[in-house]
């Protein structure tokens, strides 16, 4: 097993799928590890996924996580912008009431009311009577429109138990009791919404989601979770210092679901295999999928050097510093890369 929990502090869910802030720009405090993780942030490897695809280990792949959130590297699913001061918790509201912005003339009177609550707590309530207001499940459950059932599962396990209203019998709240009620009786209603594929096609189609994306959540949601753990389980195995066993079950994963991330790690573990022609393969259809992003090129660069193509190397390496990029830190590694097959090249 991989030991990783179920929620981490400043995230929640190992299950969301974070992505990167583009309003970020790294400075010189951010080490070779945060870009390292940073770049695998890609809006649909889940934590778990990105926790398991750094080969940190557990412990250290939370923090280097925990900083890039702090940073405000990093953005949850449904933000724009992370919060100014992020601290654990489940979502932004934990924060306190400030988090919140404005309030309505019902919010603003419940939190006037004398309730055994602490601010944290209340906070979180009227940020989920928002989204119980708001009508979308995804959000009201915290995830992706693409969630997989195991992830959909322990999302509303989660909710349902904070929000039980039970959780506070016979406890004077005020108005808060009832909205107990309320979001968990939503987060219900979103559950089974979501569990039925025609129910969430069609709940995708209230949120006004591209059709063809309809269609391929409809057709992809079974497959999605047996790559998902196909993919998890060889990650365990390379970790647990195998990579050999561990690449029949990436190759598997990414026949399941071509994934860009599964793709790299596939490409990553064969090179710890040394089975170079397969660490190509993986590595060319991660570019490909990829294009915009220079880290998946730079994989590709590697499989080149470790076969001695010195030449496709640099080719490689010279369109990847064409590729726009966020990081410094990325630049700075590609153009390291490249005077090291330079010199290769030139058997300096």
């Amino acid at each position: 097993m991989s030991g990783i929990p179920h929620d981490i502090p400043d995230f929640g869910s190992v299950e969301q799928a974070p992505s990167q802030n583009p309003a970020f720009s790294p400075g010189a405090d951010f080490t070779t590890e945060d870009y390292f993780v940073w770049s695998r942030l890609d809006g649909r490897s889940k934590l778990r996924e990105v926790i398991l695809m750094a080969g940190l280990g557990t412990n250290r792949a939370i923090e280097v996580l925990q900083r890039l959130r702090r940073m405000g590297a990093v953005l949850l699913p449904g933000e724009t912008a992370p919060p100014k001061a992020v601290v654990p918790g489940p979502s932004p509201a934990a924060n306190g009431v400030a988090a919140l912005g404005d309030l309505s003339d019902e919010e603003a009177d419940a939190l006037a009311i004398d309730v055994p609550l602490a601010e944290a707590d209340r906070a979180r309530i009227l940020a989920a009577m928002r989204l119980v207001r708001a009508g979308d499940h995804f959000r009201l459950l915290g995830v992706e429109h693409d969630v997989d059932m195991r992830a959909l599962k322990r999302a509303y396990f989660r909710i349902s138990k904070e929000f039980h209203p039970d959780r506070y019998y016979h406890q004077e709240l005020g108005p808060f009791i009832a909205w107990f009620g309320a979001i968990f009786q939503a987060s219900t209603t979103a559950f089974e919404t979501l569990s039925d594929n025609k129910g969430r096609a069609q709940h995708l189609r209230e949120l006004g989601a591209d059709p063809a994306f309809i269609d391929g959540v409809a057709g992809t949601q079974g497959k999605e979770e047996h790559a998902e753990e196909l993919f998890l389980r060889a990650c365990e195995i390379e970790i647990a210092g195998d990579p050999k066993k561990a690449l029949p079950l990436f190759a598997a994963a990414v026949r399941t679901a071509a994934r860009p991330a599964y793709y790299r790690r596939a490409a990553r573990c064969a090179l710890a295999a040394r089975n170079l022609p397969d660490a190509e393969k993986f590595a060319s259809k991660a570019v490909a999928l990829r294009r915009g992003d220079p880290s998946y090129a730079r994989v590709l660069a590697d499989v080149y050097r470790a076969a001695d193509r010195l030449e496709e190397a640099e080719r490689v390496l010279v369109g990847a510093l064409q590729i726009p990029s966020s990081s410094d830190l990325l630049v700075r590694e590609l153009e390291d890369d490249l005077a090291q097959v330079r010199a290769l090249r030139s058997g300096v």
